[in-house]
């Protein structure tokens, strides 16, 4: 949803039509994955994409046609092996896409009143997490729930069965990150819901802005990381050296931690290569929720680091979550390598590859 938010909201205020297509099966490899989103206008105004193959389309015709009817539909492409390529599928398969008009000026539908998406958008915008459900199949196939991070309802339509089943499970919905199709049993029926998740924009905290610092924010960026440089020292931390990151810090990183949310989408890469920020930073975020702790530094370093830190009382769990050294084994030797295979990493953590 996020990368196409600000068109949304952009032809929204010009007074368009707009449907949004959403990915809510594959079986099969696919260049999308689940909950990836296609916004069209009537104007044949496109962000998005669901595919990137032939598919791609059929799925804007149908989404043209749901803001004339008015109606949802669910569209579902078997894809023979010898096809497969050209729907963006590499082993064939199966693609089932969900076609709803989202917002339609002249006529607003009951079937989603306007606070539902609305909701949804205020909790993008303010990283805030959220879960959505959408019911798949029956009468009411597209009425949609939202629900708070601790699964308490929000808006939409409320169902007692979807509600008992997000409350008991919305933390490891939002741990797991993905969007998901499951069937809610009932007492003599079952339901299909597509279960999607609007977690706030992970977050990279480089300590240190020295010079594997300036590829590694302008590669976060890229791949959508919400990018904090902190340093001590202001003839390196500045707009000038960082003209990608999201935030620079001029202070102790220790302390600047302190003032700074910490949870599960933030990732931490120490570049300073100096013990006296390294061993506080890293005694600091022993304790924190975060995803991930790399630490640059050559395996020998390493081993003294490890030696001062069981002196510091942190114990060996913690620091074996630690990834020092940083980054994926390439035989990396350039700062943009070093970057790139520190990113590389990041990624496998976050897709728990």
């Amino acid at each position: 949803m996020r990368d196409i938010i600000d068109n949304v909201n952009e032809w929204e205020q010009a007074g368009k039509s707009i449907a949004l297509a959403t990915v809510v099966k594959v079986f099969g490899s696919a260049p999308r994955e689940m909950g990836a989103k296609m916004a069209v206008t009537s104007d044949n105004d496109i962000a998005g994409s669901v595919s990137g193959g032939c598919v791609e389309s059929a799925v804007i015709e149908a989404a043209i046609k749901s803001l004339k009817t008015g109606l949802p539909v669910l569209l579902k492409y078997q894809i023979e092996k010898e096809n497969a390529w050209s729907v963006g599928l590499s082993c064939g398969g199966e693609l089932e896409v969900f076609v709803e008009p989202l917002i339609n000026p002249s006529e607003r539908l009951a079937l989603n009143p306007p606070e539902i998406f609305n909701e949804v958008k205020d909790k993008i915008s303010k990283e805030s997490p959220c879960i959505q459900v959408t019911k798949m199949d029956g009468a009411y196939i597209g009425r949609k729930t939202i629900y708070s991070e601790i699964g308490d309802y929000l808006a939409g339509h409320q169902d007692f069965w979807v509600d008992e089943m997000i409350k008991k499970d919305s933390y490891k919905i939002l741990e797991d990150n993905r969007a998901i199709r499951a069937i809610v049993k009932k007492e003599e029926s079952e339901e299909d819901i597509f279960i999607e998740v609007f977690n706030p924009r992970d977050k990279l905290i480089i300590i240190g802005a020295g010079h594997i610092a300036i590829p590694l924010v302008s590669f976060a960026k890229k791949l959508g990381f919400y990018t904090t440089v902190m340093d001590a020292r202001n003839l390196f931390a500045n707009r000038e050296r960082f003209q990608d990151a999201d935030e620079i810090i001029v202070d102790w990183p220790a302390k600047a931690l302190e003032e700074t949310k910490l949870d599960r989408t933030t990732y931490v890469v120490l570049t300073s290569h100096d013990e006296k920020v390294d061993l506080p930073v890293i005694g600091y975020l022993a304790h924190s929720p975060i995803k991930y702790l790399g630490v640059l530094g050559s395996r020998k370093t390493h081993e003294k680091r490890v030696e001062k830190l069981l002196e510091m009382g942190i114990g060996e769990e913690k620091i074996n979550n630690m990834h020092a050294p940083v980054g994926l084994k390439i035989g990396a030797t350039s700062a943009e390598e070093i970057a790139l295979s520190i990113m590389a990493e990041i990624i496998s953590i976050k897709r728990k590859k």
